[in-house]
């Protein structure tokens, strides 16, 4: 229907959900807007006075060492994700034979099914640990970009390639959402809102850093190099992930706590 009624369509998804946030009131008692009755929360650790303290907080914990090592992690992955949309819908069309609108149709159902399937596994994430989930699917990941860069060259079998594109959506679901469950993990109450934000924007520099890493080589790479570089980018993220320990963190974000108190 033309991409004019798309981008329409997009705002007023947005505009829909900036309404939802807009009217929900976070905890019982917190005014509606700030004109209307209602007052703050008690929270058990007091913010900071000014935006300076704030900020030399912020500083003090993005800089322990798991801070920065889930950082490198999750950009590693995240480099990947510059380079897999613009691949597999190359690939799709050029090697498969598909149109983009059936590639664009494949994709949305296969997102919502992933989704889902995420869904469902969210309980059980939490009772073995988003760690070891993360581990699993940056292993599994690796291995089905591996899986690809073989057969790129070999066969163009919508079947196989079809089953290899679950695969890798799927374990893209799960890394996406274990890294954000690690990140909340590593907040600091006094400034959790701006430190989450801060890791989530650091993930979108790593998309976008991907792809623009990506386009100088893009006409000199065969789809097999592009699927063998994706898997070289999971096998570095799980590299660094053996190194992740949260309990040492918590130890040294006590620390900050009895300091800041």
């Amino acid at each position: 229907m033309g991409l004019g009624l798309t981008a329409l369509l997009c705002a007023a998804a947005v505009a829909a959900l900036f309404v939802f946030v807009a009217i929900v009131r976070e905890r019982p008692g917190e005014r509606l807007l700030p004109w209307t009755p209602g007052e703050s929360s008690k929270r058990t650790e007091v913010t900071v006075s000014g935006i300076t303290d704030n900020f030399r907080d912020l500083f003090r914990v993005l800089v322990l060492p798991m801070s920065l090592l889930l950082v490198v992690v999750s950009f590693a992955y995240f480099l990947r994700g510059g380079l897999v949309t613009p691949v597999f819908a190359a690939f799709a069309v050029q090697d498969l034979g598909l149109s983009t609108a059936e590639y664009g149709g494949f994709v949305g159902a296969l997102t919502i099914a992933v989704a889902v399937a995420c869904v469902v596994l969210g309980p059980w994430i939490d009772r073995l640990g988003a760690r070891r989930f993360l581990m699993g699917a940056l292993v599994l990941g690796a291995l089905a970009h591996l899986v690809a860069g073989l057969l790129a060259e070999r066969t163009n079998d919508l079947v196989v390639f079809g089953s290899v594109a679950v695969v890798i959506y799927l374990v893209g679901q799960v890394v996406f959402i274990t890294i954000i469950a690690l990140f909340m993990n590593l907040c600091w109450t006094k400034v959790a809102a701006t430190q989450f934000a801060v890791y989530m924007a650091l993930a979108n520099v790593g998309i976008v850093s991907g792809g623009m890493l990506f386009v100088p080589f893009a006409d000199d790479l065969t789809f097999a190099q592009d699927f063998l570089i994706m898997a070289g980018l999971f096998v570095v993220a799980a590299l660094g992930l053996m190194f992740f320990r949260e309990r040492a963190h918590d130890r040294q974000l006590e620390a900050l706590r009895a300091r800041a108190s």
